[in-house]
């Protein structure tokens, strides 16, 4: 075999691991396509992870109060949210949709006040009591710390996930540069594609299960949502459920 063959074979071989390695990657830019579509300001560009395995309408409410409130709904707020979904059935992967347009404004509503949501400004921002509470605005605009948690709890609310470092480091970027950078950043998970995506894969599961304490002599099932006979249980816990 002639050196020059040589060569060629020994330099296809040496790329042969690096080929397989972008064949098995196939990037997935859910997020960084819908929320970044201009300058990454330093932050880099990576994808995010794809939205979580479908869930139901109260499931996606709960999440969404323990991302930005940090705190689950009541049951008057689980159940109210419920009816508002129901009522804008059907669900549907168009973003102008009725329910696409409630579960926008429920999760938006949580961060500010219904009247801000619906003015179409950017200059016009006013955050909710609950969120006040959490996350002052503005006294502390330009406190690096509190725009990263704003951030945070946009993703877990929106998006019900942990934000990655590249989406984290860009929209704290934004929020912090602008002086309603905080209402830009809503806007920008509103209107994402996967925000949208998560959206259309919910499903009715039922009315909310607010049950959260059982008479003695009887024991909660999960499946039914009542409390039912603890077929004499001694110490009234779920395992002893005949």
């Amino acid at each position: 075999m002639s050196l020059r063959k040589r060569s060629w074979r020994l330099a296809l071989l040496a790329l042969l691991p690096c080929i397989a390695l972008l064949l098995l990657a196939t990037p997935t830019p859910v997020v960084q396509e819908s929320l970044a579509q201009d300058s990454c300001l330093g932050c880099g560009c990576g994808p995010g992870p794809l939205p979580q395995d479908p869930r139901s309408f109260d499931d996606f409410i709960r999440r969404a109060y323990l991302g930005a409130l940090g705190r689950l709904p009541t049951c008057a707020e689980r159940n109210n949210e419920y009816n508002r979904l129901v009522a804008a059935e059907p669900v549907s992967s168009d973003p102008n949709s009725a329910f696409d347009r409630e579960a926008r404004r429920f999760v938006s509503t949580l961060f500010q006040t219904q009247a801000s949501f619906d003015d179409p400004s950017l200059d016009v921002y006013v955050q909710t009591t609950a969120y006040q509470a959490r996350n002052p605005w503005p006294d502390n605009r330009l406190d690096e710390q509190r725009t990263r948690d704003f951030v945070t709890d946009c993703y877990r609310a929106f998006l019900q996930r942990e934000p990655d470092p590249e989406g984290l480091c860009y929209w704290t970027k934004v929020a912090l540069s602008e002086v309603h950078g905080r209402k830009h950043v809503l806007r920008a998970f509103e209107d994402s594609i996967e925000f949208n995506d998560l959206v259309s894969k919910l499903f009715d599961g039922g009315p909310p299960c607010c049950i959260t304490r059982c008479p003695v002599g009887t024991v909660f099932n999960p499946e039914t949502c009542s409390c039912e006979s603890d077929g004499g249980c001694v110490d009234g816990r779920f395992g002893c459920f005949q």
